[in-house]
């Protein structure tokens, strides 16, 4: 055998581990939490499914690490590579629907002092 060939075990191993590593990152468990939302509400369209699973993956790769680590900070018991992945999964679950929240909020026109008036009329008719 050549010398400069890799061994195919050793080639295989790599691209299981780099595959392992890819499905564990913050984007990946954000994606499948989009794909996890449809099990709540099917998308009405496939742009509105692919749109979904996008903000899932986002949101979970810019605040599944905040997340976590206020999850650490509330209970410092659990383990942080035990939650890692439930946390980025946290993450990702509702984004699309508080995306939508605000995008409603915005189409109406509405500034932020209506919406926290809004908000504030709700919280008061509850109690």
């Amino acid at each position: 055998m050549d010398s400069n060939m890799s061994d195919p075990i050793s080639g295989s191993a790599g691209a299981g581990f780099g595959l392992a590593k890819l499905a564990s990152s913050p984007g990946a468990i954000g994606i499948l939490g989009g794909a996890l939302g449809f099990a709540v509400l099917w998308p009405k369209t496939a742009r509105e499914g692919i749109c979904r699973i996008a903000v899932s993956g986002l949101s979970s790769h810019f605040f599944g690490d905040a997340t976590l680590r206020t999850i650490i900070n509330f209970a410092p018991w659990i383990p942080a590579d035990e939650i890692q992945a439930g946390a980025y999964l946290l993450a990702a679950l509702p984004a699309w629907w508080i995306l939508g929240a605000v995008i409603r909020y915005l189409n109406r026109g509405q500034d932020i002092k209506e919406i926290a008036n809004d908000v504030k009329e709700v919280l008061k008719n509850e109690s």
